[in-house]
């Protein structure tokens, strides 16, 4: 995954990157150390990752994970629309905090 989104972030550093997760149905420890990976790479370039539209099964493990933790932040939301809507001034603004 870091693979096909790095390139993409290092030219255009957006403030978020939101991945829409309404099709994973499962998830396991190595995708989990996947997204921290690239959580923390974009987080070392100025930009932070969004989950959105997690599947009700898959969210307790991730808040459950050390990294899934961090997220609590604003960094999860239900569905696209409403991440697209509450980060639309935060990236207008280039506050990607």
């Amino acid at each position: 995954m870091i693979d096909h989104v790095w390139p993409l972030v290092q030219q255009e550093k957006p403030t978020f990157v939101l991945l829409d997760c309404d099709a994973v149905p499962d998830i396991e420890y190595t995708a989990l150390d996947s997204l921290a990976q690239l959580d923390q790479q974009l987080q070392a370039n100025g930009t932070s990752l969004v989950l959105v539209a997690l599947n009700p099964e898959v969210l307790p493990i991730v808040r459950r994970s050390n990294w899934g933790a961090t997220l609590e932040d604003g960094r999860l939301y239900p569905t696209l629309q409403e991440a697209v809507e509450a980060l639309r001034p935060l990236a207008d603004r280039g506050d990607g905090s």
